[in-house]
């Protein structure tokens, strides 16, 4: 049966993953993935000259550390058991634990054998592989991209608190003094201090949506101090990750054990 050509590219690229895959499984064990008589999937043709060009992680414990940052972060130690225990607990990690095995974890090896054959950017390795499969590229690259941006958010207002804390008594243990000195701010007391700092000192909402409100300079110039930190993160590429990814990985990692045997 004859296919058009991005299908048989699709299929080949494909074939060549499984490859990949099976030849190092077969390495490790010490055994041939192939019978002798068998011939590898072709290589694409541009890899060798892509295998020098890109740089590479220094150690493979530092690709370890890469991935375990891109794949464990806030959402994970904060939003993870706030959503669990809000969907049942216990009988909520069943099916949790169900997709984990028959998607997710299918879906983390395909994305890291991808980019192993292929030593391209996303949109460059789905391209290869065929393409009708470049959007998938172009959508991950997107999903990166707001992902970044709403996350560097939240390292805004973590400087914004970590600046205020130097203050004693902290401004958000104690509800402020109204104008006149003769007691506390009506509002906070209605709510609670810590409320009340959030929403009129971090975000100073405005009374509605239809109003937008003025800048709020100080919590910007956090923003910018995230964004300065995440380009002098990035700046030597993988040299410069690698070693950032490390250090990250391993005091957050140390602080959750250490609290998980003190409670």
């Amino acid at each position: 049966m004859q296919f058009p050509l991005p299908e048989c590219r699709l299929r080949e690229g494909l074939g060549m993953l499984l490859f990949t895959a099976l030849s190092a499984d077969k390495a490790e064990a010490g055994g041939s993935a192939l019978p002798a008589d068998a011939h590898p999937p072709r290589r694409a043709p541009h890899s060798e000259a892509m295998d020098k060009a890109r740089p590479l992680w220094d150690t493979p414990l530092q690709f370890v550390f890469a991935c375990i940052s891109y794949a464990v972060g806030l959402g994970n130690v904060w939003r993870f058991p706030y959503l669990c225990q809000m969907y049942g607990g216990g009988s909520f990690l069943v099916p949790y634990l169900i997709m984990l095995i028959v998607e997710g974890m299918p879906l983390l090896y395909l994305e890291l054998a991808v980019g192993q054959r292929m030593r391209q950017g996303s949109i460059g390795a789905w391209r290869t592989i065929s393409p009708y499969l470049g959007g998938v590229g172009v959508a991950s690259v997107v999903v990166s991209f707001f992902l970044s941006m709403y996350y560097n958010v939240v390292n805004a207002w973590a400087f914004w608190y970590l600046f205020h804390s130097f203050q004693d008594p902290l401004p958000w243990s104690v509800c402020p003094l109204n104008s006149n000195h003769t007691g506390y701010d009506k509002e906070c007391e209605k709510a609670s201090s810590t409320q009340y700092f959030w929403y009129r000192k971090t975000l100073n909402i405005s009374p509605s949506i239809q109003e937008s409100g003025p800048v709020q300079w100080e919590p910007a110039l956090c923003l910018i101090l995230a964004w300065l930190l995440v380009y002098l993160c990035i700046l030597r590429g993988t040299e410069s990750t690698g070693k950032v990814d490390s250090m990250s990985v391993t005091h957050t990692t140390a602080h959750g054990n250490a609290g998980s045997l003190t409670h």
